[in-house]
């Protein structure tokens, strides 16, 4: 890495955060800095990982299909399939417009789909 592009990452690194706590989405983030949204998650990786620390994802215990024709057929997935904390996600982001969308929460650390 140059010197260059070392300055350009720092100051496109801090206007990231800005943006970020702002509120901005990544892709916003990412049209405002002309760059790709890679870059703009790594330029804010640092900061996720300091605000959410090592996260524990778990494990699935039961088998992910029930049979071998399950496993052979695409799983259509609806509403009533959903979890409930999922149903409230839908229910929250279709009220706001958001389903479907890149978003950023309140704290402006959050990104994706």
């Amino acid at each position: 890495m140059t010197a260059h592009n070392s300055i350009t990452f720092q100051k496109n690194k801090s206007l990231a955060r800005k943006l970020c706590l702002e509120g901005k989405t990544f892709v916003q983030i990412s049209d405002i800095l002309n760059t790709s949204r890679w870059a703009v998650q790594r330029y804010l990786s640092g900061a996720i990982m300091n605000h959410f620390g090592h996260i524990e994802l778990g494990q699935k215990n039961g088998p992910y299909y029930d049979t071998e024709e399950e496993m052979f057929n695409d799983k259509e997935y609806n509403f009533n399939s959903l979890s409930d904390g999922e149903r409230e996600i839908y229910i929250e982001r279709e009220k706001t417009g958001e389903l479907g969308k890149y978003f950023a929460s309140p704290n402006g650390l959050h990104g994706g789909h």
